[in-house]
């Protein structure tokens, strides 16, 4: 079962993480066909230090840490600084649930890097332009799902 925790947002207001995760894996499903998960991640909290893999006083200054999936524990690290009511931050849930989703589709599994972030960007994309209803270069900097693909993946072999 997942880890239900409260999704922290600026309003003060919490919605259950699984809650979140549930809607995103509709719409996961709805644009890219793949099967539901077999299994939610568990989304974890750690601190910028943490995730970098340096101790507590690590500087972090100029320092970006969206959240990445980690497949062996079927787990999504988001940021202590993660809330869900910013529009930024919950694209950047549903990008790591795309590759959790990846991981449970036959189809995706031994594909390469480029393909699965490609694939994760594009679902990104068009929920910030379709149902945040914001332009995405406004919001994560990439003019296309291929410019965040490719600077993802540079230097990172498939899996």
């Amino acid at each position: 079962p997942a880890l239900i925790v409260t999704v922290r947002s600026a309003s003060g207001k919490g919605t259950p993480m699984l809650k979140l995760l549930e809607a995103f894996t509709v719409y996961i499903q709805m644009t890219t066909g793949m099967p539901a998960l077999e299994r939610m991640p568990v989304v974890q909290h750690w601190t910028v230090c943490a995730i970098m893999g340096e101790p507590e006083n690590c500087d972090t200054a100029g320092t970006h840490i969206g959240a990445m999936y980690v497949i062996p524990t079927n787990t999504i690290v988001v940021p202590d600084t993660f809330d869900a009511g910013d529009v930024k931050d919950a694209s950047i849930l549903l990008h790591e649930l795309v590759h959790a989703q990846q991981q449970n589709d036959p189809r995706w599994f031994a594909e390469a890097c480029i393909t699965l972030e490609l694939q994760a960007y594009r679902v990104q994309f068009l929920w910030l332009e379709n149902v945040a209803n914001v332009n995405p270069t406004d919001v994560i900097g990439w003019e296309r799902p291929m410019d965040g693909a490719i600077a993802s993946c540079a230097g990172k072999p498939g899996p």
